[in-house]
């Protein structure tokens, strides 16, 4: 009887090594799949980033572009009002 209880025993902890044994094997499979997707993720990232910072660049020269318009249109408009105060 007690050889009954310890084959059920030693069957039911074989069972839960088997068990143990395929969640491991689950865990690990979903580790390797995070970590991909955390690599993608990553690499977009980066990508956007870059992105990001070659558009600020373009904004940036087109204000200085926009200034040194201004300026000029400013510069013409005195003259124009220099020449205009002289012919009077």
């Amino acid at each position: 009887m007690k050889a009954n209880i310890f084959s059920a025993e030693i069957s039911d902890i074989t069972d839960q090594l088997s068990e143990g044994g395929r969640s491991v094997h689950e865990v690990d499979k979903i580790r390797r799949r995070l970590e991909m997707e955390k690599q993608e993720l990553q690499a977009a990232l980066e990508e956007a980033e870059s992105t990001l910072e070659q558009e600020e660049a373009k904004v940036a020269r087109a204000q200085l572009e926009i200034t040194s318009i201004r300026s000029e249109i400013d510069r013409r408009i005195a003259e124009k009002e220099e020449e205009f105060e002289n012919t009077r």
